[in-house]
């Protein structure tokens, strides 16, 4: 799935939280893999939205930095046909130089969108990267 335009343009010296770029899709077919990396079932989430926020100044405590530029991924999905409407959200933050260091689960409730569920990832580790393990490729 694109996640944005291949380009986004900077934004003004000075200027913080500001949406950079947005993208529709009128489908997103996926499929969920199980036992055997078989297709156990195929599904659409409809009408996306994906927009680029940023970039905004974030203190995530842990053993981050304070303060760091970030750049938010608002990814909104079961869109109506006008993609308005959209009863689920997710957003995505990329912090310099870290990558991804939190996602945030949101349902539309009562026209407000209210947390879920949220995972940070804001502590440092020794040992470089991980493995990288796919059985299904």
């Amino acid at each position: 799935m694109p996640w944005s335009p291949r380009c986004v343009d900077k934004p003004a010296s000075g200027v913080y939280g500001a949406k950079l770029a947005s993208i529709t899709m009128p489908s997103s077919p996926y499929t969920i893999y199980g036992g055997r990396c078989a297709a156990s079932s195929s599904n659409n989430l409809g009408y996306v939205v994906n927009e680029i926020w940023g970039p905004t100044l974030m203190s995530l405590g842990g053993s981050l930095t304070s303060n760091a530029p970030t750049l938010t991924l608002s990814y909104r999905y079961s869109c109506s046909s006008s993609y308005n409407d959209c009863p689920y959200k997710e957003t995505f933050d990329f912090e310099k130089p870290y990558g991804l260091v939190r996602w945030t689960y949101y349902v539309l409730q009562s026209g407000k969108y209210v947390q879920q569920n949220q995972t940070v990832f804001n502590n440092k580790v020794s040992g470089g990267s991980p493995t990288a393990y796919h059985p299904c490729w």
